[in-house]
């Protein structure tokens, strides 16, 4: 039967693991392992034994790992996603401004926004419109593809018993039937592609927003919060992105019943009351999504949870999409009953202006995010240092601390939005222009010729098939610039030497190739940022030269076939590349798991103003790993009576960046029973300039004061700095390797001697020299150079984790109360309040 050891009390190693969905096996270095929580998207598992006699775990300790790899790779429909990569993007650009004020709550609970100044809820507003935009961008290209090629141009063509020359659409052409009940007919197909992504977001929004975080008290004690991260009410996705949710819908639904009504010429007033509706129901739609209201996120409270469901219930926001479903019927059937259509000599009416103006509001909304990004930057040079990138000297022994500049001069929020627009303008022209190439010809507005099933294309994707070409050359010449880059390692001949001292002597061959490890290591994140950036900017001003020539000369594209039959090639390639991975995710559990990395990274961040993104796994993770560590420890308010036990969290690259949330979230008594281990860490590296205002130097620093002891009276400074005497006591240690792409140092990055090897800095950081550099007797080949996995494999982990769990706090936790000043009692700990 086997024994797996199943006690709370004592100590705990609880391991986290990283991006790809690691197996719990692996992660618990053993090969057996046995779910205790959780389900199979994300659950629990300690090591089973044979029997208790041969067990290394006990009721004094044991080791756990928290598997959360079923949230990202564990499903075929992952491969669904691809398709919703512009989405995802937008949502991780939002988490990237330069600065947001945390909200500052009193001793009552309240819906905050996330950020309390205006110029936070105003560019929080922009982005919600313009994810808008991306949901119409979306549905028109279904209009587009179904509607206007197949149903309106394809459907009229003077053809016997075929359609555009396929047999399979042939159903289109009935005697009898006007081309307007062609296009009613064809609208049910963006019908049925929105009400798949109806099914897709409630279904990922029930096993993920609906799991709601635990309820913080704040009616019996006040809550100050310093840094974003640390409020719950940002992983309280239930509400916001179910009202979003029901207005994406609701408006593409509705797009389809106002391009059936297009053609109809002499509908009657009919037809004109439902056209009107139509319009003032999308006109509605747009200043609701722009209201700061809909996003807003509640603390979770025991009151708000009592009283969830009545307000379900009473929610409006739940009937948009129903009235849109019904507004479009209603114009499906007065087309249906129309016989009077205008001619078929081009496009779908009214398609060109649409695409027209809405390329153009993206535009706009675009500029106004870059305008608000660089009020924030100022707003941040008023505020304090923040992480922003100051210049900071060098420490004795060669040691220096780790500069968190902001990635891209703080402008990463409008770069990835532009990116995102790009992505998504590229996927619709490339399936508008593939599909009219399968089904015929291609042709401009105008066309005279003689090609058979000439299909008019509105310019506006031609224009963006001739800027994909430009950006394609430039992203192939930034890749072949950064690979050049990469290949340089003589300046890392010296760290090595150091690093190595006497091994290093007489071993040139394996000298080069370890500091050409280092070397990649080191600069890879650094060229991709700035290979990236080239490339973003690049982009920035083909789209500029696009657009300015759009405006003053539409034709000139008309003589210049070469370059959007070439801009074509490329998007198909694009379109069809992103199928093919789909395709092959779908079938290959393998391939699916390396999918799933593109969205362990992306989808780390709430769905703030997208809802029909892939959805994010930290709102489920987060509040499994607050509840687990409230058990472990015994501080949960329904295992209060348990034995209290300490836990180390051990976590690795991404798992790394959840632990961070969850002690920052957690309360007092819990992270003074708990102790935090990372290895292969981002979050200076990576995390720290990409989302400056949730992972800056002060928040780190503030981490680090949650896992400082209790009843110390060392902390920060007013400015969140802290020294390397501060620090020590901490209970966090950060292990790193110079062979490590991703991960990095946190705040300090000591120098790699070889005369300290092994030893303990005194500090959060701990440099790891990998690989061993001389052969093993016997063995012909050199030792591998591990990189960023399998941390477990260096002696130093072993050691760094016992002195961890060592220095955990054992006495039973101190409740203290202590006055506020409304005279409400609250948990304190010296000079840090918690969410």
């Amino acid at each position: 039967m086997g024994y797996v050891e199943r006690n709370a009390g004592g100590c705990t190693e609880l391991r986290v693991h990283g991006v790809a969905g690691t197996a719990p096996e692996a992660v618990l270095q053993h090969p057996h392992a046995e779910q205790v929580a959780g389900n199979r998207d994300a659950g629990f598992f300690r090591r089973w034994w044979e029997a208790e006699s041969v067990s290394a775990d006990s009721p004094r300790r044991r080791r756990e790992v928290y598997s959360w790899g079923g949230l990202t790779s564990g499903d075929n429909l992952r491969a669904l996603w691809l398709l919703l990569l512009p989405f995802m993007l937008l949502n991780v650009a939002f988490y990237m401004a330069p600065y947001r004020r945390p909200t500052q709550l009193g001793g009552r609970s309240r819906a905050v926004v996330v950020g309390e100044t205006v110029l936070d809820r105003a560019s929080a507003a922009v982005q919600r419109l313009l994810a808008l935009s991306f949901t119409a961008t979306f549905t028109l290209t279904a209009v587009a593809v179904a509607m206007d090629l197949v149903g309106w141009q394809c459907a009229a063509a003077p053809a016997v018993g075929d359609v555009c020359g396929t047999s399979w659409l042939s159903w289109l052409d009935r005697p009898g039937v006007a081309p307007g009940q062609q296009v009613a007919m064809t609208a049910l197909v963006p019908l049925a592609v929105v009400g798949l992504l109806w099914w897709l977001a409630g279904a990922t929004w029930d096993r993920y927003e609906r799991v709601k975080p635990p309820a913080s008290d704040t009616a019996a004690r006040p809550v100050v919060v310093r840094t974003p991260l640390e409020d719950r009410a940002m992983w309280n996705g239930r509400g916001p992105v179910r009202r979003l949710r029901a207005v994406h819908i609701a408006t593409g639904l509705a797009l389809p019943g106002v391009f059936a009504l297009a053609p109809v010429r002499s509908g009657g007033v009919p037809s004109r009351l439902v056209l009107l509706a139509l319009l003032a129901f999308l006109l509605a739609v747009v200043v609701a999504v722009a209201h700061p209201g809909i996003a807003r996120r509640e603390r979770p409270t025991a009151a708000s949870a009592a009283d969830e469901k009545p307000t379900e219930r009473r929610s409006p926001f739940r009937l948009l999409p129903w009235c849109a479903a019904v507004l479009t019927a209603l114009a499906l059937v007065v087309v249906a009953t129309t016989t009077a259509t205008a001619p078929v000599t081009g496009t779908l009416p009214w398609l060109v202006g649409a695409l027209q103006g809405l390329f153009a509001g993206q535009a706009v909304l675009l500029l106004l995010l870059l305008v608000a990004c660089l009020l924030l930057i100022w707003r941040s040079s008023q505020s304090g240092p923040h992480g922003a990138g100051e210049d900071f000297p060098a420490l004795e022994g060669g040691h220096a601390p780790v500069e968190i500049r902001r990635a891209w001069r703080g402008l990463a929020m409008p770069a990835v939005a532009l990116l995102a627009w790009v992505l998504a303008g590229g996927f619709s022209a490339g399936t508008v222009l593939r599909t009219a190439q399968t089904l015929g010809t291609p042709v401009a507005p105008g066309y005279r010729g003689s090609d058979p099933y000439p299909l008019v294309v509105p310019l506006a994707y031609q224009w963006s098939a001739a800027a994909a070409f430009a950006l394609a050359v430039v992203a192939v010449l930034s890749a072949l610039l950064a690979w050049r880059r990469l290949r340089r390692w003589t300046h890392m001949k010296r760290a090595v030497d150091d690093a190595y001292g006497l091994l290093a002597e007489g071993s040139d061959e394996r000298t080069q190739q370890i500091a050409l490890t280092w070397a990649r290591a080191s600069e890879l994140t650094g060229e991709l940022r700035r290979a990236l950036g080239f490339l973003l900017a690049v982009t920035a001003v083909v789209v500029a030269l696009t657009g300015v020539g759009f405006l003053f000369d539409k034709q000139i594209l008309v003589a210049q076939t070469w370059v959007v039959t070439a801009g074509n090639a490329v998007l198909s390639l694009f379109v069809l590349g992103l199928l093919w991975v789909g395709r092959q995710a779908y079938r290959n559990p393998t391939q699916r798991r390396t999918v799933g990395i593109i969205w362990d990274l992306g989808t780390f961040w709430p769905r703030a103003v997208h809802p029909l993104a892939p959805p994010c796994y930290a709102e489920r993770a987060i509040p499994d790993l607050i509840g687990r560590l409230q058990y472990l420890t015994g501080t949960e308010e329904e295992g209060a009576d348990q034995d209290a036990g300490t836990v180390l969290l051990s976590c690795h690259s991404q798992g790394s960046v959840l632990g961070a949330v969850v002690l920052m979230q957690v309360e007092t008594a819990t992270s003074a029973r708990t102790s935090f281990l990372t290895y292969g860490c981002p979050l200076a590296r990576l995390y720290g300039r990409f989302f400056p205002a949730y992972f800056s130097a002060q928040a780190l620093a503030r981490l680090g004061e949650f896992l400082r002891d209790p009843l110390s009276d060392d902390a920060t400074g007013p400015d969140g700095a802290a020294g390397p005497g501060e620090r020590a006591g901490w209970r966090w240690r950060n292990l790193h390797r110079p062979s490590d792409p991703i991960g990095g140092a946190v705040f300090v990055e000591h120098a790699l001697l070889a005369a300290r090897v092994g030893t303990d800095t005194g500090d959060v950081d701990q440099p790891l020299r990998d690989p061993a550099f001389a052969r093993p007797p016997g063995d012909p080949c050199y030792p591998p150079i591990r990189g960023h996995s399998n941390y477990f494999a260096d002696p130093a982990f072993a050691r760094t984790a016992d002195a961890l769990l060592r220095s955990g706090t054992t006495s039973p936790v101190v409740r203290r109360k202590s006055p506020s000043p409304d005279g409400v009692g609250r948990l304190d700990r010296p000079s840090v309040e918690r969410r």
